[in-house]
């Protein structure tokens, strides 16, 4: 264990020491960069000097795979930087895999700016940075903290109107057509292209393995035979041939707000391409997660705001939010047992009840 655990540390330390030496002449003039490396210095060495004082410490209270677990998490959470100059705040991101690029985020963030849609503007990317190959990008602050961060002692009023405007801005995203289905192709920058070619092919992907763990959930045989007839009969219904932008992983974690007022959409790693109300159905799932208040019904409004809803197509959220469910009980099978498991199942049981009446 300890020697799996050391090779991932000095794996992650390969990214972190290059990647740091990149990101210097990003941020500073070449004409500061002598002070600014001096700089770096002193605090590396002022850091190695506290850091082992502190690993001694834990060593004396901790095993030590936990030092191996806090050197790791360290230097992964490096990989992505706050980076201030003067009263301006942008972030670098730096993409672990070298075999993948920044390329069609930093196209979509375009895009979407040219839309209308309020997403952190990239300042800088490089496909491949000539020290570590590997990709990067600077952006934008996003005004304000994610709404998941405040909800709770949000006033109501202010929470539905950033909420609300939220809609709007998401029903614009999702009319961006992609080509075929799945995660989006990260180093296909001319055009959005998703895995599949088909929309069967892309919702079957984990569809029976996801089902056949649901009886090591609390759900009886009833129940997860209601589930895959509602999903097969609901997708037939609803078999898309066409393939839209999505965030992917839209809640209100990605909601930016400041004083009760909407300030943006953040955090494009996870597009994809699919139907368009997949969003929705997300969001839905995960209505009430992390707090007391609930958002979706003004995100719908917002929505309908710049697309009008039929009757069939609200119908079609509940099926993605009850798809959605399934497919994160599959995706979290086997962690450790927290709220996230018990929200959702409680939230698919709840869809259940509400398609049973309605499809």
């Amino acid at each position: 264990m300890d020697g799996c655990l050391l090779s991932f540390l000095q794996m992650s330390a390969s990214f972190y020491f290059p990647a740091l030496q990149a990101t210097l002449p990003l941020i500073v003039a070449e004409k500061d960069l002598l002070q600014l490396n001096g700089w770096d210095m002193n605090v590396a060495t002022a850091a190695r000097v506290t850091g082992t004082a502190l690993a001694g410490l834990i060593l004396v209270y901790s095993a030590i795979d936990t030092l191996y677990m806090l050197s790791l998490a360290a230097y992964i959470a490096l990989l992505f930087y706050r980076i201030l100059v003067e009263s301006d705040t942008f972030y670098l991101r730096i993409l672990p895999e070298q075999d993948y690029s920044f390329a069609t985020e930093v196209k979509v963030h375009d895009t979407l700016i040219n839309k209308g849609v309020k997403v952190p503007k990239v300042i800088h990317f490089e496909h491949k940075n000539h020290l570590t190959g590997l990709s990067l990008m600077i952006m934008d602050e996003m005004a304000g903290q994610g709404l998941s961060d405040c909800s709770n002692y949000m006033d109501i009023k202010n929470f539905e109107n950033v909420i609300y405007d939220a809609g709007t801005q998401l029903a614009l995203i999702n009319q961006i057509p992609v080509d075929g289905f799945g995660w989006i192709d990260k180093n296909n920058p001319i055009t959005l292209a998703g895995e599949h070619d088909s929309f069967k092919a892309y919702y079957h992907e984990h569809y029976e393995n996801d089902l056949s763990l649901l009886s090591n959930y609390p759900f009886n045989i009833d129940e997860i035979k209601n589930i895959r007839d509602i999903l097969e009969t609901g997708f037939k219904l609803f078999d898309r041939k066409e393939s839209y932008l999505v965030h992917g992983d839209f809640d209100p974690t990605h909601i930016f707000q400041e004083n009760g007022y909407f300030t943006g959409i953040i955090d494009f790693g996870e597009i994809m391409g699919s139907s368009p109300l997949y969003d929705l159905g997300h969001f839905k799932l995960h209505d009430g997660e992390s707090g007391n208040k609930k958002g979706f019904e003004a995100l719908l409004r917002g929505y309908s705001e710049v697309k009008h809803l039929t009757f069939h197509e609200i119908l079609e959220i509940d099926i993605w939010a009850l798809f959605i469910g399934l497919r994160r009980l599959g995706m979290i099978y086997g962690r450790r047992w927290n709220f996230y498991h018990d929200h959702l199942i409680q939230t698919v049981k709840s869809q259940l009840t509400v398609l049973n009446k309605n499809i």
